[in-house]
């Protein structure tokens, strides 16, 4: 529940607002502006073991055999587009924003408040 109400609530505001302001602005214009988002889980490995070996680490909860995998992390991507075309093939859009976030989903990370981006 914390991961909610700390970082992952950051995000979410960020996320909000960069809609709110392009709706904004699609009410300026016949611009017919999108904010598309696309929110998931992620289980990446806790550690290297080799070249190309990794270690994975994670809770469950529940009991065997109906499990919950925990994820270590969760993505984000919001995407801001506007169309240029509609024929045949299907539409075609323009890339106006893009922002990608990949967030821990862990108590260390959380008690520190920080975002980190990474390009």
């Amino acid at each position: 529940p914390r991961f909610n109400r700390t970082m992952w609530l950051r995000v979410e505001e960020f996320v909000r607002s960069v809609a709110e302001q392009e709706e904004k602005v699609k009410g300026d214009s016949s611009e017919g502006v999108e904010t598309w988002v696309v929110t998931g889980p992620l289980w990446l490995p806790s550690s290297t073991v080799g070249k190309d070996k990794f270690q994975y680490s994670y809770e469950a909860i529940g009991h065997p055999p109906s499990l919950i995998h925990v994820p270590t992390h969760f993505f984000k991507v919001v995407v801001v587009v506007s169309p240029i075309a509609n024929d045949e093939s299907g539409p075609t859009f323009q890339l106006k924003k893009f922002a990608a976030f990949v967030l821990p989903h862990s108590e260390s990370h959380e008690k520190s408040n920080r975002l980190r981006l990474v390009d």
